[in-house]
């Protein structure tokens, strides 16, 4: 029993958009009226529409093909069969099950009702040669055809252990059980698929079905599809030993009226069209639940199939429902070329809908995605988990279907969103690698980007100023061999002065004088090393307090003068003046002088206590002070690239 979900739509939304057309003039000869009116009843004594019998064509008065078979017997090598129980019976013919002993299998025997009219002995023989003649996986096999005791065809045909795709079209719980298939739609349309190659392979042998529907396709047990009844198949082409009769030529109705083309009315000659018309309605049942035209009456039945324009329900994929439509189009010329142009519709479709999955399971991780961004603590690395996933599930769908809109504009919105993010983490070059994803990225964006860059890049600028002033590897070695110049100077200056005792020495203008000389030669060795002293502003604190230390020395020489103070009291205060520079530096430039600025307070100390060596006193503690230097500055050294390469 085929069975419907509870959300089908009923037959009668399919006449929305015909109620307010104007009827169309309906001119049917009181034959095919009679047959579409009997047809119609026996819809309304039935369990379905889908149960309704297929309208045969009117008797053929021509008996030749008949005669010309009946006079075949079945002797010789026929083998024998077991006839078994009966599995259906319809209005012309019983399907029995038999066993064919000679190669120990289970077929299919369909034989006469009776005694049979010519009518229907020649419908049956047109179905046995129209399938015999097409050998394709989705066309079931004819093993023989025979004539009986009686005189009738028994035809023998594969058995198929399976059920109508009828009954199993919208019962998505048995087609899970049985074949494995989540997705109702798309196990139909893979039916569907395999229903049109058929068509395709038949159409290329010049035979036209004409009766294509659900109830004429067999689902078997390991989801086999086979396309069954081509009992009212015609030949295409003009070949004039076929036994069936040519489509040209056919003006008469037949075929199931809720699934008939226009032209099947008999309005204008048949060709492979028509069964392209059948494949749209047949797609169109898959949709909507029931088949195109209505059968609420002959008169709405006949304007239904003329008007050919079904209305879908809500929620049709807009590409299927356009593939419908082409498929069903009321002008021959406004169809699919041939059953290949069909199925390279629906094989679109396929790609498409898997696209379009793809970009819906990403949509839901976008949902996710901007729930996180708008919580007060957002987990970074939880973000690009998901944004990760995001990325990569849109790709694959844009990559399977590049015109995928929706996948295309859900990338850029998560893309957005992330850049949004990274600019309010103010990292704009997280930002900007973003950014560059995007082919038409917001000019908005740009700018804010730009913006932040150009920012960080000022503050980049300084902190690398900052570093380059503060790198003390810059001008090493020249500040060795100047610190260790003016220290030897230092150091055997006052050192000779001791032990002299020239003239000079108790004069406050012979040390103005030595003190000018000793800043000459300092300004002379700086001037030579400016490029490389000048770089850092390590080098240039450390240049200042050296050189300040001559004029502040020549300065307190002269104070001391203006004051008469004793001068063996300015040179002992002199050490004093040594240890407040070196405090200085040590304060401002490197802490590693320590040792050389409390070495010049000892030296105070010791020279206070012992005024006749003060000198000496003078002596080490420049002394300290070159080597502490020489050593700080040696014990630090490593190697240094290109870029901080010494001038000096």
């Amino acid at each position: 029993m085929r069975t419907k979900s509870a959300d089908m739509p009923s037959p009668s939304w399919q006449r929305k958009a015909l109620i307010d057309m104007p009827s169309p003039e309906v001119e049917l000869d009181s034959r095919t009226t009679t047959r579409l009116e009997a047809w119609l009843e026996t819809i309304r004594q039935s369990s379905g529409v889908g149960s309704a019998a297929t309208l045969l064509p009117p008797v053929n008065s021509d008996l030749s093909l008949w005669e010309a078979f009946a006079a075949t017997t079945m002797g010789g090598s026929a083998a024998p069969l077991k006839i078994g129980r009966t599995l259906a019976e319809g209005g012309m013919g019983i399907v029995k099950v038999a066993e064919q002993r000679a190669l120990g299998r289970m077929v299919v025997v369909k034989t006469m009702r009776g005694e049979g009219s010519h009518q229907q002995t020649q419908q049956v023989l047109r179905e046995a040669w129209a399938t015999g003649a097409l050998e394709h996986p989705n066309i079931v096999p004819v093993h023989d055809i025979r004539v009986d005791e009686n005189g009738a065809p028994v035809i023998i045909l594969k058995r198929i252990e399976g059920d109508s795709w009828a009954d199993l079209m919208h019962d998505a719980g048995t087609v899970r059980e049985r074949f494995g298939a989540s997705d109702l739609l798309k196990w139909n349309l893979d039916v569907l698929r395999q229903i049109t190659q058929a068509i395709r392979y038949a159409h290329s042998k010049g035979i036209l079905h004409r009766d294509l529907k659900p109830d004429n396709v067999m689902i078997g047990e390991f989801g086999e599809v086979y396309l069954v009844d081509w009992g009212i198949a015609l030949r295409l082409d003009d070949r004039a030993d076929s036994p069936l009769q040519a489509a040209r030529d056919q003006t008469t109705m037949a075929g199931t009226p809720c699934y008939l083309a226009p032209e099947m009315l008999g309005d204008h000659p048949l060709d492979h069209r028509t069964d392209i018309y059948l494949l749209g309605a047949v797609l169109f049942e898959i949709l909507a639940g029931d088949p195109p035209h209505s059968t609420e009456s002959m008169q709405e039945l006949v304007r239904d199939i003329r008007a050919s324009c079904p209305t879908f329900p809500d929620g049709i994929s807009p590409d299927l429902e356009s593939i419908c439509k082409q498929a069903m189009a009321a002008s021959m010329d406004e169809r699919f070329e041939d059953a290949s142009a069909f199925a390279e519709a629906l094989r679109q479709h396929t790609t498409h809908r898997e696209s379009e999955l793809l970009a819906m399971e990403a949509d839901a991780k976008l949902r996710v995605m901007n729930d996180l961004l708008a919580s007060d603590n957002v987990e970074k690395q939880l973000l690009y988990q998901h944004f990760g996933v995001i990325r990569y599930a849109y790709a694959q769908s844009i990559d399977i279907w590049p015109d995928n809109n929706d996948a295309v504009e859900g990338l850029r919105s998560a893309r957005i969103a992330l850049i949004e993010f990274e600019l309010g983490q103010e990292n704009p070059q997280a930002a900007l690698s973003i950014l560059n994803e995007l082919t038409d990225p917001p000019l908005e964006l740009v700018s804010q980007v730009n913006q932040q860059l150009d920012a960080q890049r000022a503050q980049q600028k300084e902190l690398d100023q900052f570093r380059l002033n503060s790198d003390e590897s810059l001008g090493r070695r020249t500040r060795i061999f100047v610190l260790g110049i003016l220290g030897v100077l230092w150091t055997i200056i006052p050192f000779i002065e001791h032990f002299s005792h020239s003239a000079w020495r108790n004069s406050y203008g012979g040390m103005i004088f030595a003190s000018s000389a000793l800043w000459a030669f300092a300004l002379l060795l700086f001037f030579w090393a400016r490029e490389s002293l000048m770089k850092t502003a390590f080098n240039r604190k450390l240049s200042f307090i050296l050189n300040a230390t001559f004029p502040a020395q020549i300065v307190f020489f002269i104070g001391m003068a203006m004051l008469n103070a004793p001068f063996v009291h300015t040179e002992i205060l002199m050490l004093m003046l040594w240890g407040i520079f070196a405090i200085a530096t040590v304060g401002s430039v490197d802490m590693r002088f320590a040792p050389a600025a409390l070495g010049y307070f000892a030296g105070f100390l010791v020279a206070a206590r012992f005024p006749d060596y003060r000198f000496l006193a003078f002596s080490a503690c420049h002394a300290l002070l070159t080597i502490n230097g020489i050593i700080v500055w040696i014990k630090t050294m490593k190697p240094r690239s290109p870029a901080s390469a010494d001038a000096g």
